[in-house]
């Protein structure tokens, strides 16, 4: 008797687990479903401008675009796996990145007399994900250049044999993705300083709140 009332009281202590660690997973998995939609509802303001990219951006994003398959043509010839997936999401980042930059150089610029330290931590954040965005797809493109470079040498060496016509898109393909590089490199940098005004701004227009706020990020850097 008293072995059946111990059996039964295990089974009843490991169902009792059981349940306890399902609801805490629930609970982090809804706290990490609302931490993505707060980071997409900071990335996206329904108050922001809409900005079109440039029309160098706009004519560069499309080239790129035409030149996909000789671009894919160029990766085979390094014979080397790799993604070149950033050309369907160049203009998609540009885009992207371009608007929320605008959008944030004319907010940063409006006087505000309460809440400053909610709205430009706000400002701070979302300027930080354009940043980390542009970021990645360089690095994407950046690994597609370097690969090229080095065909390219293997190619002077006389690694690899190619004909006239193989070795001319190889050179158009290298000046297009040099170009893509650049714009994005110079987004990655005009967004970085973007973000550092912010914190500078949060650090002595926001009181107390804003200069601890301010060293607690200098001290993580």
């Amino acid at each position: 008797m008293i072995r059946t009332i111990i059996f039964y009281s295990i089974i009843l202590l490991v169902i009792l687990l059981f349940i306890i660690r399902l609801i805490l997973h629930n609970k982090k998995s809804k706290k990490r479903r609302r931490t993505v939609s707060r980071s997409i509802n900071r990335y996206n303001d329904q108050s922001d401008i809409e900005y079109a990219i440039t029309s160098n951006e706009k004519r560069l994003s499309e080239e790129i675009k035409r030149s996909k398959s000789d671009i894919q043509r160029a990766i085979a010839l390094a014979n080397k796996n790799i993604s070149i997936a950033w050309i369907d999401s160049y203009e998609k980042t540009l885009r992207i990145t371009n608007n929320l930059q605008k959008n944030l150089e004319y907010q940063q610029s409006r006087y505000l007399r309460k809440s400053k330290f909610q709205y430009y931590t706000s400002l701070h954040f979302r300027s930080m994900l354009a940043a980390d965005m542009a970021y990645k797809n360089f690095k994407d493109i950046d690994k597609s250049f370097e690969e090229i470079n080095v065909l390219i040498l293997n190619i002077k060496n006389g690694v690899i044999k190619v004909d006239k016509d193989q070795k001319d898109n190889l050179y158009l393909v290298k000046d297009k993705i040099k170009e893509a590089r650049k714009v994005l490199l110079d987004r990655v940098h005009d967004l970085n300083n973007q973000t550092r005004k912010f914190k500078r701004k949060i650090g002595r227009e926001c009181g107390e709140r804003g200069r601890q706020w301010e060293a607690e990020r200098n001290r993580h850097k």
